[in-house]
């Protein structure tokens, strides 16, 4: 035993040089001698999205951005394919949301929850009206917006049981007096909080999710999103979670259970490569969580505010969800998350069950209700659809016939400014070609090249885009494959 402990301990101590050496490593530069952005990262910043500093490419950073455009510090402007992962679209600087934010941010930014505002009470009034829900809350994230649905789903679930509210702690000790978050007794602080021995436990408690589904980072959203790179190192994740196939009833059929609190699809799998749910799909899943008493959370993140073609991408099956997540366009930018919830699934949230400090803000609301606004009109929502056509034909002029680098062209089931263009092997080459040009793609996954401009970008563009594409898969990168 006394062999194992100090195997142990030497293990941890080599881990912890190993740790300590990497970080030297990353902060060898001395305090203000970094000059680079990868200097200035390797310093300063948490290797999150890079371990040696390097973004997309060594030596880029980017300055500023005009419409469809982004420029770098050298002055070189880039056509951007990205908008942001999907977040800028109504393009970058635009001018009229820039009012709006200045506007309100010389008006009022934040007041916190305490209190009324305004622009928060008018976007849940739009939200509500343009969509199938009844309630909205606010965040500040995708992810967050996740964790909120998912908190509200077992919420929902132990209301189910009968139980509305929640009794007093089941505590063991007979001399036991509670006080606000803990409990006393007088031997000392009791050890029921924060485990609340004996407390009832919802009996729906599981969350079904897909394979290929990505709904955020954060423990509760982590935990239902089927992407091991990200999530094993991190567990264990919260339980109660089982993963069915996309498009798949059958495996979702068993599943499912009298324990299942709520199944969570994204109607269209961004972070997975662009992989549709087939509209029939949607409608049986529809189907399966009614007669399951389970709720149906469309986690549309990324495909909802017209990304879709529509303004909600649940819209082209005919189905009506329980509750929806948006975030990313909702402010063009600004950090901002939305939960639309019915009715019914209100009902069983009290006070005090969820909130937040930033959530709902006047600036971010005020903003969201602009954008909102513009991408919600039918014109608006025609001239996307209008161009989504255009952009994809000319897709489907040569990735057709070029099959032995293109493995599948993906797309949305309406016309959409959207696609995932999946090759044989990785597109980071083609990427780096197409950077070169002056066009700027993103990824999803090491072998898809993610198609998601702004909204507002023009036919024009649309073709040098996909022109440059071309010859990037055709004759460049891509034909190495």
């Amino acid at each position: 035993m006394l062999a194992s402990a100090a195997s142990r301990a030497g293990a941890a101590a080599g881990a912890r040089a190993l740790l300590a050496s990497s970080a030297r490593a990353m902060s060898s530069i001395p305090l203000g001698e970094a000059r680079t952005s990868e200097e200035l990262e390797r310093r300063y910043l948490m290797p999150t999205y890079s371990s040696n500093g390097v973004r997309i490419r060594e030596g880029l950073t980017f300055a500023k951005g005009s419409g469809s455009y982004l420029i770098d510090t050298e002055g070189k402007r880039y056509l951007d394919f990205g908008a942001g992962i999907a977040v800028n679209a109504l393009g970058h600087s635009d001018e009229a949301w820039a009012r709006v934010v200045a506007s309100q941010a010389l008006t009022l930014a934040h007041s916190s929850n305490l209190v009324h505002t305004a622009p928060p009470l008018q976007l849940a009034k739009r939200l509500v009206e343009l969509s199938c829900f009844d309630k909205a809350f606010f965040c500040n994230s995708g992810t967050e917006a996740n964790e909120a649905a998912l908190k509200f789903a077992r919420r929902w679930a132990l209301a189910q049981d009968g139980l509305t509210s929640m009794p007093d702690f089941a505590c063991k000790s007979s001399d036991r007096k509670h006080l606000d978050m803990r409990c006393e007794t007088s031997r000392g602080t009791c050890d029921c909080w924060p485990q609340a021995v004996d407390r009832p436990r919802a009996t729906k408690t599981r969350v079904v999710a897909f394979h290929g589904g990505f709904h955020g980072r954060t423990m509760g959203s982590l935990s239902v999103t089927h992407k091991p790179a990200i999530r094993h190192q991190f567990a264990p994740l919260v339980p109660d979670v089982t993963f069915a196939k996309l498009n798949d009833i059958e495996d979702v059929a068993r599943a499912m259970g009298p324990d299942v609190a709520a199944v969570i699809v994204e109607p269209i799998q961004g972070e997975g490569g662009v992989i549709p749910a087939d509209a029939g799909f949607l409608r049986d899943l529809r189907q399966i969580t009614t007669e399951n008493n389970a709720l149906l959370i469309a986690d549309e993140v990324q495909c909802g505010m017209g990304r879709a073609g529509t303004l909600w991408a649940h819209e082209a099956a005919g189905v009506e969800p329980d509750m929806m997540t948006l975030a990313k366009p909702l402010a063009n930018g600004l950090p901002i998350g939305a939960v639309l919830v019915k009715d019914f699934v209100a009902a069983a949230i009290k006070p005090g069950d969820h909130g937040g400090t930033f959530g709902g803000n006047p600036l971010a609301t005020a903003v969201g209700l602009h954008v909102l606004e513009r991408i919600a009109d039918p014109a608006f929502l025609a001239d996307v659809r209008d161009k989504g056509a255009h952009m994809l034909n000319l897709l489907s002029q040569w990735t057709t016939s070029s099959t032995h680098t293109v493995k599948q062209l993906r797309r949305p089931p309406t016309d959409a400014l959207w696609a995932g263009l999946e090759l044989h092997g990785p597109v980071a080459g083609v990427v780096q070609a197409a950077l070169d040009k002056g066009v700027l793609f993103i990824t999803a996954g090491p072998n898809t090249v993610r198609l998601s401009p702004p909204l507002t970008i023009s036919k024009d563009e649309i073709s040098h885009g996909m022109g440059v594409l071309k010859e990037c898969v055709i004759g460049g990168a891509g034909a190495k494959l």
